[in-house]
């Protein structure tokens, strides 16, 4: 689905292409596994989010034995749709609980891998109170996962979901960004940029300053704004200023343009960076092409259609006097367009995507084909299937190579 506006807005005001200095299309070949070889073990963290779920469904096709990370095996509401992801896994997913800034749990979760891949971070669509809340987790938590494969000693590669905003920080010469371009943190408004650019920094320090016989590869990702299904109904950030769009709580639609790629194929790059050895030392621009907000805009109406009440004036003046009538709803109503009784659906949703918890998914339709729960529709529509030329679909996403300009 949609990447949320605030992640990647502060870069729509530049022209610009992306290119890889290597040859991409020989370092993200899929290996061949033969036959009767049993597949090692890869560790993913955050496993019950937007991208990290994707990343474990593709490992098990691959038939990978995959472990995931997640805060609490209690929630069994969030957790257990990953047990689902494969309808034919070789092997079963395994889950194993452990949080980014507890450092014992993580020798444990990297016990017997010889892959890591660490995509879990928090992120807050909303300016936090203290930059920490974001910048600890993000930098400790990516440290204390490295920490734990150095001293196994076991794990060949390990793969570190950056961001693009780790790469940018100003207009790009000749209008093009490269893996070799670094946003600097002291310049950077989001805390979100700046947390992405010192835990990838980190990332890289921390390996370069291994001593030989703990060393091992490490490649990180840096993915503009994700798109794409999601494969669980647990609250999701990057859906959040989407389903702000339809319940009119974004005044305006800006003009701007947003560089994306699809959920899939940011998944897929982080499986075949372990299967290549050329990957290793190496990070990854991984994107497609832009969209434009308000082509966004008109997606969703085309999607969900009017909701509501669509009445004029002396209709309005007229339903004052049903009961429980609410004026406000006549323009963004989102409960069940019922006679007899309307309720209000209140959603609370907290800004980290791993704290979140189910509590939508009890509405049925409103009138006039709406839909009252929209970031579970969102997910189950997948509103991001084919639109040629405009929405990025599988087939038309590029793994790291040039987008159109």
């Amino acid at each position: 689905m949609w990447s949320t506006i605030a992640q990647v807005s502060w870069i729509v005001r530049y022209k610009y292409n992306y290119s890889n200095k290597e040859s991409l299309n020989t370092v993200l070949e899929s290996s061949i596994t033969p036959r009767g070889v049993r597949m090692p073990v890869v560790l993913v963290s955050g496993a019950t989010g937007y991208l990290g779920a994707w990343v474990c469904k593709k490992l098990q096709e691959k038939g990978y034995r995959v472990r995931g990370t997640v805060r609490s095996l209690k929630n069994t509401e969030k957790v257990n749709f990953l047990y689902n992801l494969c309808t034919d896994p070789k092997y079963p997913l395994e889950l194993v609980e452990a949080d980014l800034l507890d450092v014992e749990s993580w020798p444990k979760a990297v016990k017997d891998c010889k892959y890591v891949m660490h995509t879990a971070s928090p992120f807050f669509i909303t300016k936090p109170m203290n930059e920490d809340e974001l910048i600890k987790p993000a930098v400790e938590g990516t440290l204390n996962v490295l920490r734990a494969v150095a001293d196994l000693g076991t794990v060949e590669k390990v793969v570190v979901t950056s961001s693009f905003a780790a790469c940018v920080d100003r207009a790009p010469k000749d209008g093009e960004f490269t893996e070799e371009d670094w946003s600097i943190p002291e310049n950077q408004e989001f805390v979100y940029e700046k947390s992405k650019t010192l835990a990838e920094k980190a990332a890289w320090n921390f390996v370069k300053e291994l001593p030989h016989g703990k060393k091992f590869g490490l490649s990180t990702i840096q993915p503009t704004g994700i798109l794409g299904p999601a494969l669980s109904k647990n609250p999701a950030t990057s859906l959040d200023a989407f389903t702000d769009f339809i319940e009119g709580k974004i005044p305006a639609i800006p003009k701007l343009t947003i560089p994306c790629v699809d959920v899939r194929d940011v998944a897929e790059a982080h499986v075949r960076c372990i299967t290549v050895e050329d990957a290793v030392g190496k990070r990854f621009l991984v994107s497609c092409e832009n969209v434009f907000y308000p082509d966004v805009a008109k997606w969703l109406s085309e999607e969900f259609g009017p909701q509501g009440n669509n009445c004029g004036w002396s209709q309005l003046k007229w339903q004052q006097n049903r009961p429980n009538f609410n004026m406000t709803q006549c323009f963004i109503s989102f409960e069940d367009d019922d006679d007899d009784e309307e309720e209000e659906d209140d959603d609370d949703d907290d800004d980290d995507d791993d704290d979140d918890d189910d509590d939508d998914d009890d509405d049925d339709d409103g009138g006039g084909g709406g839909h009252d729960d929209y970031s579970s529709y969102l997910r189950e529509s997948q509103v991001t299937k084919s639109r040629p030329g405009n929405c990025p679909t599988q087939s038309q996403s590029l793994l790291a190579v040039s987008a159109p300009s």
